[in-house]
């Protein structure tokens, strides 16, 4: 075999065994995924706000299986304030309870005005009786709509847990997001 055909064989060689895949850096993988949950995060929240500002509504956390199934638990709904004499019975409206502190979201089973001072009564669609005392109500936050499981993610990070994942995420953000991979460092060495 002359010089040749021995290099023009090892050529060919090289150029059909497979190569290996590069794999990834640990430090690359973690951070790509810091910075697509940051990005996921942020995105929920700009929209959850722009929503909140352009649709005039105000989020409240269902943390209770009255309403189910239409509204589960752990769900976000969105109302908008409304003045009592536009509430119909069967609108979704969420109040201040009058017993205790806290709202309550509930569908509007009766109405009672007695010379503009009215008073709801509501149900839960998942309950058989009626809440036991009517609520007086000058204005009412009608739910627009809801996002079931948002609520959830909203109450975990107002946890102690939460509040930390949010920072570690934030500081990992940092670190992962700002300083540019090792590999990469040193090609520009290299160059």
């Amino acid at each position: 075999m002359s010089t040749t055909e021995h290099a023009s064989t090892v050529e060919t060689a090289a150029e059909t065994s497979p190569e290996r895949p590069r794999r990834r850096p640990i430090s690359a993988i973690i951070r790509s995924i810091t910075i697509t949950t940051a990005a996921i995060l942020g995105a929920i929240t700009i929209v959850v706000v722009i929503v909140c500002l352009v649709a005039g509504v105000r989020p409240a956390i269902v943390i209770s299986g009255s309403m189910s199934p239409t509204i589960p638990t752990g769900s976000m709904t969105f109302a908008r304030e409304i003045p009592a004499s536009e509430v119909r019975v069967g609108d979704i409206v969420t109040v201040d309870r009058v017993i205790g502190s806290g709202l309550v979201t509930h569908r509007v089973t009766d109405i009672t005005d007695d010379n503009g001072n009215i008073e709801l009564t509501l149900q839960g669609d998942a309950n058989t009786d009626a809440d036991p005392a009517p609520y007086p109500v000058r204005t009412v936050g009608e739910v627009v709509f809801h996002v079931p499981g948002l609520g959830t993610a909203a109450a975990v990070i107002r946890t102690p847990l939460g509040i930390t994942c949010m920072v570690l995420l934030i500081i990992a953000f940092t670190i992962f997001g700002f300083i540019p991979p090792r590999d990469s460092q040193t090609r520009h060495r290299k160059h």
